[in-house]
């Protein structure tokens, strides 16, 4: 499939260029997820879902268009690639616009579990409420909001003006589960989850436990008052924190002006101990790719960096 899905991302291009575009990539997909939610003891819904499109982005002058469409029939092609081009045509200039100098993919194992395809529904709906008794059982846990399991293959394929064109697949399955402790009050909630490639690498006992332990913790907690001093961030809390200076970190961001780092490479901006990077190969990460969304290869890029004193951009 995705082969196919190669070769449609390649007659994207071809249907850009003729449209008029100096320059064109096409990002082709192809998803399918389920999501099931249990409470109480039974399914409270479950859901399948899919989907299969083309993006196509058109470059002219220093300009960039941007459509996206389902028919992939070769007039749905031509369609989708006139629109990009049209809208290339009016669109304000853009230094930043045009293709990647440099292309590639990187070999990243494991982002496809085959396993995936030996779940039934009837076993991942058992995961799920094997969640949601682990975290009741948790002596103290007054009620469990619900359990939910998802999982999801997508595939997807690049090509470009330039000549290339790649493509990958990958498989995710994720469960959690918010439980509730105390009352009054004294009522809190903690989450417990897991991620994993396959349904079989999920541990329901580890996430509902993890779900009620985090909301038994909390029970007595009370907000201090506000001073200046050392702290340390429960792992949750921590990732968010990273999430939102990567965030920062993005080209787009520093590009755009919108970045509080943007203008400041080799400052001091953290202590010494505080190290940020971006691994896009890392084989268990949830959104690892042998490329990203302009046909560049995936690394591990550092965003903030030890130099030999203190700590920079």
């Amino acid at each position: 499939m995705s082969a196919d899905l190669e070769a449609l991302a390649r007659l994207g291009v071809e249907a850009a260029l003729a449209a008029g575009a100096g320059e064109a990539e096409a990002w082709c997909e192809n998803t399918t997820s389920r999501q099931i939610r249990v409470y109480d003891g039974a399914v409270e819904s479950l859901s399948d879902s899919g989907g299969r499109g083309i993006g196509i982005r058109a470059f002219l002058e220093g300009r960039v268009g941007y459509a996206f469409g389902t028919d992939l029939s070769a007039e749905g092609l031509r369609s989708i690639a006139a629109t990009a081009a049209a809208v290339a045509a009016v669109a304000d200039p853009d230094e930043y616009a045009g293709l990647p100098e440099t292309f590639g993919a990187t070999p990243v194992e494991g982002l496809a579990s085959p396993a995936m395809a030996g779940f039934s529904t009837e076993r991942k709906v058992e995961l799920a409420l094997a969640v949601e008794r682990a975290a009741r059982s948790r002596p103290g846990v007054t009620q469990v909001e619900n359990a939910v399991y998802s999982d999801s293959l997508g595939e997807a394929a690049i090509a470009n003006s330039s000549g290339f064109s790649a493509s990958y697949a990958a498989t995710r399955a994720w469960a959690y589960a918010p439980a509730f402790a105390g009352e009054g009050e004294d009522l809190m909630t903690g989450l417990g989850v897991g991620l994993a490639r396959d349904p079989g690498a999920l541990d329901p006992e580890a996430i509902g436990a993890e779900a009620g332990e985090r909301a038994l913790a909390l029970v007595g907690a009370r907000q201090p008052r506000g001073r200046r001093c050392p702290v340390v961030l429960d792992s949750f809390v921590a990732a968010s924190f990273a999430g939102f200076i990567g965030a920062m970190l993005s080209a787009d961001a520093v590009q755009r002006g919108r970045s509080l780092f943007a203008g400041r490479l080799g400052d001091e901006v953290a202590e010494a101990s505080f190290v940020l990077a971006d691994d896009g190969a890392h084989p268990e990460g949830p959104a690892s790719a042998p490329f990203d969304g302009e046909g560049s290869a995936t690394r591990r890029t550092p965003l903030i960096g030890r130099p030999a004193r203190g700590l920079s951009l």
